[in-house]
């Protein structure tokens, strides 16, 4: 499966500061995403469906998410503690 077929059904292609394409729209992930089976964690640039899918839980790239902390302290303890901020 092409890493990019799950957006709007086809490929991001192109790109450029002097095409016509929007230069932020591109073929070039921007962020991490983490996938969770039990208690492993999997860093990965682009997620299929199937991926997130067989995942227990995912947390997608440059969103925000609340998590309990049994969510946090999978991640603590696999060593994304720095990107957690508490909610007090």
């Amino acid at each position: 499966m092409d890493p990019y077929s799950r957006l709007a059904g086809k490929p991001i292609i192109g790109g450029s500061t002097y095409g016509t394409i929007n230069p932020y729209i591109t073929d070039i992930p921007r962020a991490y995403s983490l996938l969770v089976t039990g208690t492993t964690v999997t860093q990965i640039e682009t997620p299929s469906q199937d991926q997130l899918a067989d995942a227990d839980t995912y947390y997608l790239g440059g969103h925000y998410y609340v998590l309990d902390q049994a969510e946090a302290d999978i991640l603590i303890n696999a060593g994304y503690g720095d990107f957690l901020e508490p909610v007090v």
